[in-house]
């Protein structure tokens, strides 16, 4: 009865990956080591697998949740990222995760795929999250540290290098206020040879467009060589128009319904950050929903950045953001500082982290309320 397991076992592991592919994931590293950013750490892996595909490669290359666990919950190991982008648990169980008592959290969230044909076409990474999801999956991240300062972050995709590495990178600059050129190399550092595939690195210039790459993009390491040769090689999917053809019988003619072209806009997180005196350090104290895709993610006010002459705020376009969901804690920390606004008749100027935008962003004194308005000029 064994034997046939196996036997089975080792059949729906092929439907995953060629045997040769088996060996290319058992050739890559298990871990990266940790990315440190002040307190905080982050690290990637390549994903783990169930041991119901241990059959496919060899017994040294076993890389299960219950192993990644054994060896990071002492060093504090609180949340796990999927960027495979699968919407899948082909390779495991998410639960295997929960009973080690550690988050997990699904980028692209968790729903399936409607076909399962050629779900996993390679081993590299193939998929680059939407920047939605992106944004969202680092708004986690802000949350959890924000309540457990020295959490261990580990981030898997199916290599560990090109998704893993492109949300870590992300983190390292939405979070850690790292450039990203700091954040790439950080990366390289801590997984050589780093992100390797020019799609992510794109991604990221165009996400992060104020600033530049200078360092050559670098070669992909020897045990995946064959892989990525093999990635290169997979047809881009065509978009095919979604064309409708109505037929009125009354006037015996034919419409053709074209698709809306305009780009879907996703709700995204917006954090105000405050510096705590005496330390350059910031500390979150209110996030809000927005819908426009060109705002930061991230406003950050020091202690002197207070304007007393409000003339120039009242010639400033305004913008009302809904105030997202708060612990008590956090509402006391982000009326406290709209009551100094108040108190001192003062409006905060706010600042975005590493941008050199000429837009200028004022919170003027308000009540607290579930929308809270913003106004912002550009100077000439």
């Amino acid at each position: 009865l064994l034997k046939h397991k196996k036997i089975l076992s080792s059949m729906m592991s092929a439907d995953i990956w060629s045997a040769e592919q088996w060996q290319h994931w058992a050739n890559v590293p298990r871990m990266s080591q940790p990315i440190i950013l002040e307190n905080k750490r982050l690290m990637t892996l390549k994903v783990p697998v169930a041991s119901r595909h241990e059959a496919c490669f060899p017994e040294s290359a076993v890389w299960n949740v219950d192993m990644c666990c054994g060896r990071l919950i002492s060093k504090r190991l609180r949340l796990v990222i999927d960027a495979t982008l699968l919407g899948t648990e082909d390779l495991h169980q998410h639960r295997d995760w929960e009973d080690w008592d550690v988050d997990i959290f699904v980028l692209g969230g968790r729903k399936r795929s409607n076909s399962s044909k050629n779900k996993l076409s390679s081993v590299v990474d193939c998929r680059i999250p939407r920047p939605a999801d992106l944004d969202v999956c680092i708004h986690r991240v802000r949350t959890l540290w924000s309540e457990h300062t020295n959490a261990l972050i580990s981030v898997f995709s199916l290599d560990g290098y090109n998704n893993a590495g492109l949300v870590c990178i992300a983190i390292a600059i939405e979070i850690g206020n790292l450039s990203l050129q700091a954040a790439f190399d950080s990366f390289a550092k801590a997984r050589p040879p780093g992100l390797f595939r020019s799609e992510y690195r794109d991604f990221l210039q165009s996400r992060y467009s104020g600033q530049q790459l200078t360092s050559p993009l670098p070669a992909p390491p020897s045990f995946l060589e064959e892989e990525f040769q093999k990635v290169l090689l997979i047809p881009k999917e065509e978009k095919k128009e979604d064309l409708t053809a109505i037929i009125s019988s009354k006037h015996l003619t034919t419409t053709i319904k074209r698709p809306n072209k305009r780009p879907k806009i996703f709700p995204r997180n917006i954090d105000l950050a405050v510096q705590i005196p005496g330390t350059n350090e910031f500390a979150v104290i209110a996030s809000f929903s927005a819908h426009a895709p060109n705002l930061p993610t991230r406003f950050q006010s020091t202690p002197d950045a207070f304007e007393k002459d409000l003339a120039k705020v009242k010639c400033a376009t305004s913008l009302q953001l809904p105030l997202l969901p708060q612990d008590e804690k956090a509402r006391a920390k982000f009326s406290g500082f709209l009551d100094y606004l108040t108190n001192r008749k003062k409006a905060a100027i706010l600042t975005r982290p590493a941008s050199a935008s000429s837009i200028i962003w004022y919170l003027e004194p308000q009540p607290y309320s579930t929308e809270i308005t913003f106004r912002f000029y550009s100077p000439l």
